[in-house]
């Protein structure tokens, strides 16, 4: 039915199947399967620890705030969409590590004239291992791409802010920020590839 074709195809698992695709063209003898020669997987870890700590005294307030968090989210799919190893991804390795420090200075809030200000840093590693196969990972597969890629991010700030107290209901209130973030990114295609 012409008209059928012109519409996507729904599998089980709710995947798609536009016309015009390799999906749409081998091996969809029969559109209630799920067109899929090579299992989806995908699965996800993750990690975070953070600590919080004040110390205050007469002359106000420091505080500290620490946080690590890192995850990790391998997954393959069979990219062409149907039963023949045409095309497949496998994302061996999806790793990404973030880590944060944050100080803040608060001055005594019995004052007419009371302030903070703070520094903020922080480091981000993000890397994938790609694996693109031609053949579907069987025993003949070829592996025309093997990309990796690697991105690392930092970032620091300060700021300050002050409050001068003019009246009971009149507060005058200044402050600014300065951010610096720098980004470094590597993409690396492997043996085989093009």
């Amino acid at each position: 039915d012409r008209r059928q074709r012109q519409m996507c195809i729904r599998d089980r698992n709710g995947n798609t199947v536009a016309p015009g695709t390799l999906g749409d063209t081998f091996g969809q003898t029969d559109h209630s399967r799920i067109a899929h020669n090579l299992e989806p997987q995908s699965s996800l870890k993750y990690d975070a620890l953070s600590l919080h700590a004040d110390f205050e005294s007469d002359w106000g307030k420091l505080s500290s705030i620490s946080s690590w968090a890192g995850s990790s989210a391998p997954f393959q799919l069979d990219q062409d969409g149907t039963e023949i190893p045409i095309l497949a991804t496998r994302v061996a390795r999806n790793d990404q590590d973030t880590w944060s420090q944050e100080l803040i200075y608060t001055s005594p809030s019995d004052r007419p004239f009371t302030w903070l200000a703070g520094l903020y840093y922080l480091r981000d590693k993000s890397s994938a291992d790609f694996f693109v196969s031609a053949g579907a990972f069987s025993p003949t597969a070829f592996y025309p791409l093997t990309p990796s890629v690697l991105q690392n991010t930092k970032a620091w700030a300060a700021y300050a802010e002050g409050e001068l107290t003019i009246g009971e209901r009149v507060h005058l209130t200044v402050g600014g920020r300065y951010s610096d973030e720098k980004k470094h990114a590597q993409y690396r295609n492997g043996p085989g590839g093009v």
